[in-house]
């Protein structure tokens, strides 16, 4: 599907994610972690960066105005790491046609390894933005330390909590790829964005 050609689909499939992201992160707020990465995979994997970066960002939003963030600097944090959150994953699904190219692996498992690979690095990398965000925080006043903590035992506290943090959200990545998989499987489409897929393929090589 090109959305430029079709932009009733797209603004459709952004507003439908757009949704789906805000409930899944309101159904983890009194949680550990939020639902929304499982979002987050679908709509980038599936629809490309457009889709997940638009339907990403007003989702956050829109689960921000009915829980706003403890702290003013996580408004920004947050926005920002969901928009390479999702570039990572939807720019990633890339590295599966020249795998599959080579025959290393057959197009579904190439497939699947390629966004499993960015998935994981899409989660890291934000837990890594918050952590060093927290710090930058800490040292400047944005951000106090929590009871009698120093900023240092403070900065291990986050350290730990974004730790575990991310390996939940890594641990949701068979579901991540069941529920992408599922709807590939009803509609026949690996990807909706496969003509924009084509042309950035083109120029890689």
């Amino acid at each position: 599907m090109n959305f430029k050609e079709n932009k009733s689909k797209a603004i459709a499939l952004a507003a439908i994610f757009s949704g789906l992201y805000a409930i899944a992160r309101m159904i983890g707020v009194a949680s550990v972690v939020s639902l929304e990465s499982i979002v987050g995979f679908m709509s980038a994997a599936l629809f490309g960066p457009v889709i997940a970066v638009v339907s990403s960002l007003c989702g956050a939003l829109i689960s921000m105005a009915f829980f706003p963030p403890d702290q003013p600097m996580f408004f920004w944090t947050t926005l920002i790491a969901d928009v390479f959150t999702a570039l990572i994953i939807a720019y990633g699904r890339l590295l599966a046609f020249p795998i599959e190219k080579k025959k290393l692996l057959s197009e579904k498992k190439a497939r699947i390894f390629s966004e499993s690979i960015f998935y994981s690095l899409s989660v890291s990398a934000r837990y890594i933005f918050y952590q060093l965000s927290d710090i930058f925080a800490l040292y400047v006043g944005w951000l106090s330390p929590v009871r009698s903590n120093t900023i240092g035992q403070q900065i291990l506290v986050y350290g730990i909590e974004n730790i575990i943090r991310a390996i939940i959200k890594v641990v949701f990545l068979p579901v991540c790829i069941l529920f992408a998989e599922l709807i590939r499987k009803n509609t026949q489409t690996i990807y909706f964005d496969i003509k924009e897929i084509q042309k950035a393929n083109n120029m890689l090589e």
